[in-house]
């Protein structure tokens, strides 16, 4: 049996489509292939009747919005089984965001989303976490590295941490989230509700002010920073 297959960094058109929907694979990389929009509706197809995917990378392709669109309605279907998704630099918008909203809400296989290096902004991010903050969510992993989140959005993500039990991984390098930003983080963090493990803060403009919150939160419980 075919587990692992990747063909990052190839122009693989339309014939690895066919290779993913025939073959009992279980983790398929297509990172960097010039996967567009256009073909996301066969990749909608395979998202509901391979049930043996699991993961399926397809960073740094321009699948744009009009793509997730199509992604989202695969996510969507009660035979999807996919557990991990990565769409970093992907050309993702904010107009995005209410579809991956309803995903975070309804799907309950999927554990790992890399929204790393799309155009999220806060008015996205807010969309998001309002997928997270449902009770019915069972995400684990989310990276939203170099996203254009600000302060602003993480009062958004001062909440989750605080009402998400499912969450345990979150990635926010290189965002200016400034010291305003890390304050109302680690207010989220200090709460006894807050079960995430390992939070990623990489090129945020923190200073030596932002330290200080940091410090509390690294004395007072058994938390990791990476990037």
């Amino acid at each position: 049996m075919l587990c692992y297959f990747s063909l990052n960094g190839n122009n693989s058109s339309y014939s690895s489509y066919n290779i993913i929907s025939c073959v009992w694979i279980c983790l398929c990389r297509l990172g960097g292939c010039c996967v567009t929009s256009s073909a996301c509706d066969d990749l909608r197809s395979i998202l509901i009747n391979n049930r043996s995917l699991t993961t399926l990378d397809l960073s740094e392709n321009n699948l744009e919005d009009s793509g997730i669109k199509l992604l989202c309605e695969g996510l969507r279907d009660p035979d999807c089984t996919l557990q991990e998704m990565w769409l970093g630099g992907c050309g993702v918008t904010s107009s995005s965001c209410d579809d991956l909203r309803y995903i975070l809400i309804n799907n309950r296989s999927l554990t790992t989303l890399g929204l790393s290096g799309n155009n999220l902004e806060d008015s996205g991010i807010k969309l998001l976490c309002e997928g997270l903050r449902d009770p019915g969510c069972t995400l684990q992993r989310l990276t939203l590295g170099w996203c254009d989140v600000t302060s602003s959005g993480c009062n958004d993500l001062r909440s989750i941490l605080i009402n998400n039990r499912s969450l345990t991984t979150l990635n926010l390098s290189r965002n200016n989230l400034e010291d305003s930003g890390i304050k109302l983080l680690c207010e989220g963090l200090r709460d006894p509700g807050c079960t995430l493990q390992e939070m990623g803060l990489v090129w945020c403009g923190v200073t030596s002010s932002g330290c200080d919150d940091l410090r509390s939160i690294l004395i007072n419980r058994a938390f990791f920073l990476r990037e």
